[in-house]
């Protein structure tokens, strides 16, 4: 409506200016045509604003890094995890958002930019249905994503702990802090892996006690940055230390 509103404008002022036989001289004077003339400029300003704009945002969504190999774990009755890993190094966040009630959601958020990460959701609710929404940027991700349901009160295992750790070397046998390694039970049921990143020398220590019960192979996984990874299968009876897992790039 605005812009056919000034076409109309200056549509009448150029016929009004070609009838009188001055529009060339007075063209530069006439204060209808200077505020036209400005009034477009501003407009097509405007819209080379906005297309700078748009760019912009499609140049940071482009290069913001992507999640990928998302994974809830650690799932308890009150607690959950959920791990994933990015091309480059970024900071990301998560919400859990319940089936049943979406206003009460949950949000993590990291402090630093990493390459692995592993958040925790520490104020959760006992038998709900969360689902999970990571954001990093300009990337919002849902889709895809395997749902979290927490532990009745009466599932919490009253078993004993069964402490394992070990570390995670490099393709020169150095140590790699900031991986991420998930261990899961090698069964056919579904179940959620225990994670955990390995410190600044490379280390890491975990409680395997559900896995234990779940088969007699574990099946440890490890991701130490994109394209970097590797995975091995162990005896859930394997006593402390567990072996070094070697990250590989594939």
């Amino acid at each position: 409506m605005t812009l056919r509103l000034f076409n109309r404008l200056r549509n009448s002022v150029e016929r009004v200016q070609e009838g009188s036989g001055f529009k060339d001289k007075s063209s530069k004077t006439n204060p209808v045509q200077k505020t036209l003339q400005f009034l477009f400029k501003v407009r097509n300003l405007k819209y080379v604003l906005l297309m700078v704009v748009f760019v912009s945002l499609g140049i940071w969504w482009w290069v913001t890094p992507k999640q990928q190999s998302i994974r809830p774990a650690n799932v308890g009755t009150r607690s959950f995890s959920v791990g994933w890993y990015t091309d480059g190094l970024s900071k990301g966040c998560a919400w859990a958002v319940p089936s049943i009630d979406p206003r009460e959601w949950l949000k993590v958020c990291e402090v630093d930019k990493r390459g692995t990460h592993l958040l925790m959701f520490a104020k959760a609710k006992p038998e709900t249905s969360y689902n999970l929404v990571l954001v990093n940027g300009l990337r919002v991700k849902f889709k895809g994503i395997v749902p979290v349901v927490t532990k009745k009160l009466s599932d919490e295992p009253l078993k004993n702990p069964a402490p394992a750790y070990g570390n995670v070397i490099g393709e020169q046998d150095e140590l790699v802090p900031g991986a991420l390694v998930y261990i899961y039970a090698q069964a056919n049921q579904f179940h959620y892996p225990v994670a955990v990143k390995t410190n600044l020398k490379g280390n890491y220590a975990v409680d395997i006690s559900e896995l234990k019960s779940l088969s007699e192979t574990l099946v440890l996984e490890v991701v130490a940055s994109a394209g970097i990874w590797n995975d091995m299968k162990v005896s859930s009876q394997y006593h402390e230390p567990l072996p070094s897992i070697r990250a590989i790039l594939k």
